[in-house]
């Protein structure tokens, strides 16, 4: 496996931001044959801030929370799986408080890092992360339960239509994370029905069945190449 690095890079706007590239001879020549550029975490980059220019009402996973806008206030969402953050953002910007967790340490600091130059134009923005293995987390004494709980694992490289990254990401990913294996997943999952007030999101390719376990979704919103299995959670 690839080694991360980080590194500066120049966005458009001409800030500075922290990008992650690996490094091999293997993953140089790729990049010196490809011009696969490191890895950038940018909340402000025009094709995120399109989608959410209106409120991120329409996208998948806001529907899938199945909240009305008029209740999302002081309503929060746990995103076990950080990931590159957007998903989280779009939740965030549809009006939940919304915590990320990300265990590994070069993703979690490009997520600080994207997180740093967003609040620099959007100080009252309600998205935080946290470096933390989502399977071993545990809520505190008094800390109050996040009205949901939302995941999408990195899946196996034989699913053409496993966990959704921007493509310049997809491969610096499979490099550096590992895929969630089935005991991964159920331990995820029953911390995240024993977490969550109301349900538990779990995105899937389209077509593939649910995680496996005596825990059974209620219902699937299917999408063309993504679907989340709704869980409700115990009381």
């Amino acid at each position: 496996m690839s080694e991360g690095r980080i590194v500066a890079v120049t966005l458009r706007d001409g800030s500075v931001a922290k990008g992650l590239s690996l490094f091999s001879p293997e993953a140089e020549a790729d990049r010196a044959t490809s011009g696969r550029k490191p890895l950038v975490v940018d909340f402000l980059n025009p094709t995120l801030r399109h989608r959410t220019a209106n409120g991120s009402d329409s996208e998948m996973i806001v529907k899938a929370i199945g909240v009305k806008k008029s209740e999302r206030e002081g309503k929060t969402i746990f995103d076990f799986t950080a990931g590159l953050g957007v998903e989280a953002f779009l939740l965030a910007t549809s009006g939940f408080d919304v915590v990320g967790f990300e265990r590994d340490p070069l993703i979690y600091e490009l997520l600080e890092d994207g997180i740093r130059r967003l609040r620099a134009v959007e100080p009252a923005v309600r998205l935080r992360f946290l470096m933390s293995d989502a399977a071993k987390f545990r809520l505190g004494e008094g800390d109050a339960r996040p009205y949901a709980v939302t995941m999408d694992p990195m899946y196996e490289e034989t699913s053409t239509r496993s966990k959704s990254k921007p493509k310049k990401g997809m491969a610096v990913f499979r490099e550096l994370l590992k895929p969630s294996t089935d005991t991964e997943l159920q331990s995820m999952l029953e911390n995240a029905l024993s977490t969550a007030t109301a349900r538990v999101l779990v995105k899937r390719p389209t077509g593939f069945p649910p995680i496996v376990g005596p825990h059974r979704p209620v219902r699937r919103l299917e999408g063309k190449t993504a679907s989340f299995d709704i869980y409700t959670c115990r009381a």
